[in-house]
């Protein structure tokens, strides 16, 4: 028991006496098929994992995914909000590890709509620094922080695209209830990336016009910016920031997309819009921790160490396609190579670089010739960077308007 606590991701950092302890108040569970692990709604002082078999996650809206044992998702704990944002049903028949992590001293709830973290703060590591990246890493690492969610309405007018039956009346209706999003997307089907001989008036043409599929994405990127919103002015200043970089991330790989005919330029669009998604949980710390919020070099450590699997978990959680979960979560890994095909992960990394490229401080990256993402994205046209620069160079208008029209 206390091997298999070591490697879940909410006590990887404990020490062992600690382990042995948590196992004294962890127990494995043998589900039926359609067991029930836990009911929507719940709060209660368990972490839940899957050890073998399957586990599906039922929403309150229908939406579901299924967990298997043995993969890097089991790692961390079910449902990881409080109360439960979930039903969870064996899938098939499953073994289940619960753990009570209440009242044990350094496992302590974070807050009443948090999940349960394990604060490990390092005593050996020089500088203050160090010692807030400690703190809060293995917060991070287990979910102890607040997961924002989607505007309601742009879930009902994306189901509602998802739908067999889908009708472009039907999607108006919803989105009547949203008038800034409905203006974008009349602004998006008379723009010169979409528009056609005449101009539309409202919100049932621009949807015939967009189709029903770029309408989906655009609703999506619409939706996202409110994510990157804020009250507080340290936060406020790092979020406009993290927007402005993704908003032209996310055209650059649509235009690239278009141009290389490579992928689906809105799907491009999005998943640029989202590769840095996992960042603004994180930020969001500095509201809370003053210490933090003036310790660039901590708090930026912690998003590059953490933006990527938080991204992939936001996705995961919001119901988003595996090659977006993927996408955020690799679209820092400019080595990655799993396929001979390029996938929008791929697309990604090759919009960050053209978008860092002629920057006075650039970070420090790798020869985009080099990398296998460049080599695939651009495979159809066999372009070099130099050339793939002058391809984006002819594309400056599509880019721009791209960007004005993600960043409202």
């Amino acid at each position: 028991m206390v091997r298999l606590l070591g490697t879940l991701a909410p006590f990887a950092h404990m020490e062992k006496d600690d382990l042995v302890v948590l196992a004294g108040r962890s127990e494995m569970m043998e589900l039926k098929a359609k067991g029930v692990l836990f009911e929507l709604g719940d709060s209660d002082p368990w972490m839940y994992f899957v050890v073998k078999g399957a586990v599906r996650l039922v929403a309150a809206d229908g939406r579901e995914r299924v967990i298997n044992g043995g993969t890097r998702e089991a790692l961390q704990p079910l449902s990881q909000l409080q109360p439960r944002h979930y039903r969870a049903v064996a899938a098939m028949p499953a073994a289940c590890l619960r753990v009570d992590v209440s009242g044990l001293g350094r496992l302590q709830p974070a807050d009443a709509t948090s999940q349960y973290v394990v604060e490990e703060v390092s005593h050996d590591e020089p500088g203050a620094g160090r010692g807030l990246t400690a703190r809060y890493r293995a917060l991070l690492d287990q979910g102890g922080f607040r997961l924002p969610s989607l505007p309601h309405i742009a879930m009902d007018a994306v189901r509602a695209i998802d739908r067999d039956d889908a009708d472009p009346r039907d999607l108006a209706a919803i989105l009547i209830h949203d008038p800034p999003i409905t203006a974008k997307l009349i602004r998006a089907a008379n723009s010169p990336l979409f528009h056609g001989l005449t101009l539309v008036d409202d919100c049932d043409k621009a949807i015939v016009r967009l189709g029903m599929k770029t309408a989906r994405q655009l609703i999506l990127a619409f939706a996202m910016g409110e994510l990157f919103k804020a009250r507080d002015p340290a936060l406020r200043q790092r979020l406009e920031a993290l927007w402005q970089h993704s908003t032209e991330v996310a055209a650059i790989a649509m235009v690239l997309s278009r141009e290389l005919r490579c992928l689906q330029p809105e799907e491009a669009m999005v998943a640029g819009l989202l590769h840095d998604i996992g960042s603004v949980p994180i930020y969001h710390l500095v509201v809370e921790d003053e210490e933090l919020a003036a310790d660039d070099d901590a708090l930026e450590e912690l998003v590059a160490r953490h933006r990527g699997e938080l991204g992939a978990r936001l996705l995961a959680d919001w119901n988003f396609p595996d090659s977006l979960v993927t996408a955020a979560r690799e679209a820092e890994d400019w080595w990655r190579d799993p396929a001979p095909g390029p996938d929008y992960a791929d697309m990604v990394i090759v919009a960050q670089l053209h978008a860092w490229m002629g920057r006075p401080d650039p970070p420090d990256l790798p020869p985009m010739v080099r990398l296998p993402s460049f080599r695939k994205v651009t495979a159809r046209r066999g372009l070099d960077p130099e050339t793939s620069l002058a391809v984006l160079a002819d594309a400056r208008g599509r880019i721009q308007e791209a960007r004005s029209l993600l960043a409202g």
